[in-house]
């Protein structure tokens, strides 16, 4: 082999490097050459003692990263080395390559730790807010414009409470239940409202018609007098609603009320001061949402858990967890980062080792 072979060779190897670093390198051998030359030896001889120029071209690129690395010390030079440790030959390569694969699993986990403490601490904060202020609203839930229908019926007695009204056998059930008598009932897809006697609900629909219902001695009736499609029932489209008020015979009420702009309805109950809270729908299809009175007549929402709890206990259970696994996998990383310096530099004292024997 050439000069001229044995230089293209190791320029054609060391093409991944800047164009100033080949050209300094070729320009170091074109001048090894020339000084061999000079003290009579012919370029085979020169070359041949050089050795075979692509494995010298991964070994100067090794050199040349490791240089850089030296000087910098973060870990996108580090990566390149051990890249072009690999590319000195097989076993290298088989080492490295699983290793790789490694420091990208760990980085990663580092990033997924790093997000989930961050979503953790974002939903205790809002927690903090919503306790404090009330602000944001953690029990909001909407239904969207779904199939389904919101069907209203009258409370009706079971066959011992016959001897009762209906506003007296709810009472009953209520003490029964230990203040727990429904009022209002959620089931995907569908709203069932059960009024007591006395109570009242007024719905909307999105073009503004209103019908207005109320239950009387166990019958529901239409406060305008006309008649039901179907005895002691009304329904209506879920996606037709864009507004309804249920009045209790206590003077509670619940309202639902469609967004005009996003389409979904809000739920939102009001005590008999006039304050409004949300009312916690679950989103899974086995869940049911019971509205119930409580001994004071104040409307309430049993699920099976509060929303406003659950965000607490979710966000520190990701706040706790997505420390501790950051802790666990920084201590990883600086074990990892040891042995990784400590291997590099084995490697490249044996290239240096190699080279110079």
């Amino acid at each position: 082999m050439n000069q001229k072979s044995f230089l293209d060779q190791l320029e054609r190897g060391l093409q991944d490097l800047p164009r100033d670093a080949i050209s300094e390198i070729l320009s170091d051998y074109t001048e090894y050459f020339h000084d061999a030359l000079s003290d009579g030896r012919s370029e085979q001889e020169i070359a041949a003692a050089l050795g075979d120029p692509r494995r010298l071209a991964r070994e100067l690129k090794v050199q040349m990263h490791y240089r850089t690395w030296e000087r910098e010390r973060n870990v996108s030079s580090l990566m390149r080395t051990i890249g072009a440790i690999a590319g000195l030959g097989v076993l290298n390569f088989i080492l490295a390559v699983p290793f790789m694969f490694y420091l990208c699993l760990l980085t990663c986990f580092m990033a997924v730790s790093v997000i989930c403490s961050i979503t953790g601490l974002i939903m205790v904060l809002m927690w903090g807010s919503h306790t404090a202020t009330g602000w944001p609203s953690l029990q909001t839930a909407n239904l969207g414009p779904d199939d389904g229908y919101v069907n209203i019926t009258a409370f009706q007695p079971d066959s011992d409470d016959s001897s009762k009204t209906a506003k007296e056998a709810a009472d009953a059930r209520r003490k029964e239940m230990g203040s727990a008598t429904s009022a209002l009932h959620y089931h995907m897809p569908d709203i069932e409202v059960e009024l007591r006697d006395g109570d009242q609900i007024k719905l909307t629909s999105r073009k503004g018609e209103v019908v207005a219902l109320k239950s009387e001695h166990g019958h529901l009736q239409r406060a305008d007098g006309g008649k039901l499609e179907d005895d002691d029932s009304y329904s209506m489209r879920r996606r037709e609603i864009g507004k309804l008020n249920v009045v209790t015979a206590d003077g509670d009420t619940v309202q639902i009320e469609r967004d005009a702009k996003t389409g979904h309805i809000d739920w939102f109950s009001m005590d008999h001061a006039g304050v409004a809270s949300a009312i916690v729908v679950p989103k899974r299809a086995d869940d049911t949402v019971q509205l119930v009175m409580d001994d004071d007549d104040d409307f309430h929402v049993m699920t099976r858990a509060s929303t406003p709890k659950k965000v607490l206990g979710f966000g520190l259970a990701l706040l706790v967890g997505g420390v501790v696994c950051f802790i666990l996998l920084l201590w990883l990383v600086r074990i990892t980062w040891r042995g990784t310096v400590s291997f590099v530099r084995w490697q490249f004292g044996r290239i240096q080792d190699a080279r110079t024997a």
